[in-house]
């Protein structure tokens, strides 16, 4: 339980690189603001790791499953149209701007222990009156710089498990390029109900107690 934040990081890396391409060759978005946000959420998974290795194990778990139920809900929110998804600006003002970069801030800080950034950034977006469209180079490229940062600080601990890693690489490469290329000619709205449902799944496997914990 210690190397999950570790593998879930470290697998990421090599999707997340091939995603950020495609994202950026598609969709336009001012550069200074992706350039903004990219720093704040690398500066966020930067200190992260620090803080969770010395969590304990359960803490981790609990983490984590709370985590992805967060962003569920945020998920759930934007499908069922409670948060404003009609904008269509590709920058924002300077101020909104700067509360954007401090908000994926945290959001590289959380990334450290298995919580996804895909839902806070398209809600956060969404807020800001931006296009949803937008919320794609920004969380795919802030991901993958944070994800680096991050992941190089487990790696160089070893707490990480590379078999899974080397694994889940490989197919997560090809799951990108099937869903850029293929997923893409769907609607969102399906996509992000499947995105949902895989996250409830996974918050609960977190959160019911384990074998020890019952026991005891």
């Amino acid at each position: 339980m210690r190397k999950l934040p570790g593998t879930v990081n470290a697998q990421c890396i090599l999707p997340l690189a091939v995603m950020t391409v495609a994202y950026l060759s598609r969709v336009q978005v001012s550069w200074w603001l992706l350039v903004m946000c990219i720093i704040a959420q690398v500066i966020g998974a930067y200190i992260g790791p620090r803080l969770v290795m010395r969590l304990p194990d359960r803490m981790i778990r609990l983490s984590v499953g709370v985590g992805l139920l967060v962003s569920a809900a945020l998920l759930l929110a934007n499908q069922l149209h409670w948060v404003q998804t009609t904008g269509n600006a590709t920058s924002l003002p300077v101020g909104k701007a700067i509360l954007l970069a401090a908000l994926l801030f945290v959001y590289g800080a959380l990334n450290n222990i298995g919580i996804g950034s895909f839902a806070p950034t398209m809600v956060t977006v969404s807020f800001f009156g931006m296009s949803p469209l937008v919320a794609f180079p920004i969380m795919m490229g802030a991901a993958f710089f944070s994800i680096v940062v991050g992941s190089t600080v487990f790696i160089q601990a070893g707490a990480y498990s590379r078999k899974i890693v080397s694994y889940t690489s490989i197919f997560g490469i090809i799951g990108v390029l099937v869903a850029v290329f293929i997923v893409g000619q769907l609607q969102m709205t399906v996509i992000n109900w499947i995105i949902l449902a895989i996250l409830i799944y996974a918050a609960f496997i977190l959160l019911r107690p384990t074998a020890d914990e019952i026991e005891a």
